[in-house]
């Protein structure tokens, strides 16, 4: 009776609301994409399911993200290869973090109006895409999930002084951090909400004491991760290798999640970079309450630091997966709350009508725009993956299963080699299949089956044939030219 009672008052009949809006928007957005097959890091992925547990804890390419790699176990174990179960969950990911993104922004500001047009506006947005478009970032969405719990949970204990509030943020930021490191920036998102909404700089003792036990997850997971990594497995992190200080990135890239498409292509030439220099200051001085628009710009700006170390979050990607628009998921919150405390001045300046109006033509601009977005991005993630789709299918209706320690060479391959490698050793469950990484230089050993695998297509996604022979070094350079 009492949830019944909520939900036909204002408060529930405007969550329910959002939660419409929001989930026709994820599904007109992500839905087309559900049988979108695997690509590129997903392989590893699973072949570390197939591993076991210690393989999966251990992180692909040595990325400590625990909680984040876990997750793998159930999507394999209920989807197996079937990609929709996995893209399922991206998409449920972003319904569940529009939704969150109402309720935190609601519990911070007491302002539902504001949450719910901060909620659907997250969800409309294309800049984060890849987060969901690509299995292998679901880590981006999950961290985020997290994330906004925490933060709700420590606003929580700010408003009423509870301590079991503060607890459960910390509890939750354990799991954050665990999903990925991108989560090192709340501590910096907490600190803001202090300054600019609890009593400012004159506690200053006391938001240090708060945010500090933050501070020390974020360094002790830094730690161990090290210790691990480098003293006791005596390998290399990808998370370090593909890190780079790069001071002017991290100080102006994350504005581009007001503009940038999914693709992240820019030139320095765009004039949306100076347009976007010139309208953020005047917005930030057109509105009453400043304080809000400076916490959605240093949410942008905090939240994007710990992610700019990384090389590769780029402008002008050479590869699919190397463009920065995964990264700006998280950053993307911040740019939502922007649209919508300006949407909001304007009808706290212009009343009920004029208010409501814009905020239906800035969302119907805003969706249209961005499901153009966000439709040729899926697609563009389809058209990588169907080769290798198409590919496997072929290959299996010729080799039913491929024998232990089997060593290929493959000539017009759907992808790279290590991206074959580990799909063929994902799909046929046989971790002993090796890509021939130099033909000129390879001798069979005992015990080895050596092919090669020269695929004839008709087109970019059909095949003719896989003629499969035993490898001849002479066979290769002459079907190779």
């Amino acid at each position: 009776m009492k949830l019944l009672r909520w939900l036909k008052s204002a408060e529930g009949l405007l969550f329910g609301s959002v939660l419409v809006v929001v989930s026709v928007v994820t599904a007109i957005y992500y839905g087309p994409f559900i049988d979108n097959f695997f690509t590129y890091d997903d392989f590893g992925l699973i072949e570390h399911v197939q591993s076991g547990p210690k393989a999966v804890l251990l992180g692909y390419n040595y990325i400590f993200r625990i909680v984040a790699n876990s997750v793998w176990l159930p999507l394999y174990h209920l989807s197996g290869l079937d990609p929709r179960g996995y893209n399922l969950f991206s998409i449920a990911l972003h319904l569940a973090n529009a939704l969150l993104v109402y309720i935190m922004v609601a519990r911070l500001f007491a302002d539902r109006g504001l949450a719910a047009v901060s909620s659907v506006f997250f969800a409309a947005s294309a800049i984060g895409a890849d987060a969901i478009l690509w299995r292998a970032a679901n880590s981006t969405p999950l961290n985020l999930f997290h994330y906004l719990l925490t933060l709700t949970a420590y606003v929580e204990y700010r408003r009423t002084g509870e301590r079991r509030y503060y607890c459960a943020a910390l509890f939750l930021f354990i799991i954050a951090v665990l999903s990925k490191e991108e989560s090192a920036s709340l501590p910096l998102v907490a600190a803001l909400f202090e300054v600019l909404f609890f009593g400012g700089f004159s506690d200053f003792k006391g938001i240090v004491r708060r945010t500090l036990p933050f501070a020390v997850i974020i360094i002790a997971n830094v730690v161990v991760n090290y210790l691990i990594i480098y003293q006791v497995l005596h390998v290399q992190s990808e998370l370090v290798t593909h890190s780079a200080f790069r001071p002017l990135h991290s100080l102006f890239s994350g504005w581009a999640v007001f503009f940038l498409q999914p693709d992240g292509r820019l030139k320095m030439a765009d004039p949306r970079i100076y347009a976007t220099a010139i309208i953020l200051p005047v917005m930030l001085f057109w509105v009453k309450d400043r304080r809000l628009m400076l916490f959605g710009l240093g949410w942008v700006f905090l939240s994007f630091l710990p992610q700019s170390l990384s090389s590769l979050s780029q402008f002008e990607p050479k590869y699919i997966f190397n463009s920065i628009s995964r990264h700006m998921y998280l950053p993307s919150v911040g740019a939502a709350f922007c649209y919508a405390v300006v949407l909001r001045d304007a009808w706290l300046r212009w009343g009920k009508v004029i208010g409501y109006l814009l905020v239906v033509i800035a969302f119907s601009f805003y969706l249209w725009h961005n499901y153009g977005l966000i439709n040729s991005r899926g697609k563009a993630w389809a058209s990588d993956g169907e080769p290798v789709k198409v590919f496997l299918t072929a290959i299996k209706q010729k080799i039913p299963q491929f024998p232990q320690n089997t060593w290929f060479f493959a000539v017009n391959g759907p992808t790279g080699r290590a991206y074959m490698q580990q799909s063929l050793r994902a799909f046929y469950g046989n971790p002993t299949i090796t890509w021939i990484v130099d033909p000129l230089k390879y001798v069979q050993q005992p015990g080895q089956t050596a092919i090669i695998l020269d695929v004839v297509w008709l087109g970019a996604n059909r095949i003719y044939d896989i003629n499969v022979m035993p490898f001849s070094l002479a066979e290769l350079l002459r079907r190779a030219n």
